[in-house]
């Protein structure tokens, strides 16, 4: 009767870890696309105050 107790019960908490890594995911894949578009660009130059 409560054989599939546990498989349930590992699958809710893949679930949740799913959920909760996807935002920090998000946030290193478009720090990623950030970092080389300006490395693309040529880094970052000075800029002269006047």
């Amino acid at each position: 009767m409560f054989l599939g107790q546990p498989q349930r019960e590992n699958q809710h908490k893949k679930a949740t870890f799913y959920q909760a890594a996807i935002l920090p995911a998000f946030m290193f894949l478009c720090d990623l696309v950030i970092f080389f578009y300006f490395r693309a660009r040529g880094g970052d130059k000075p800029v002269e105050l006047d």
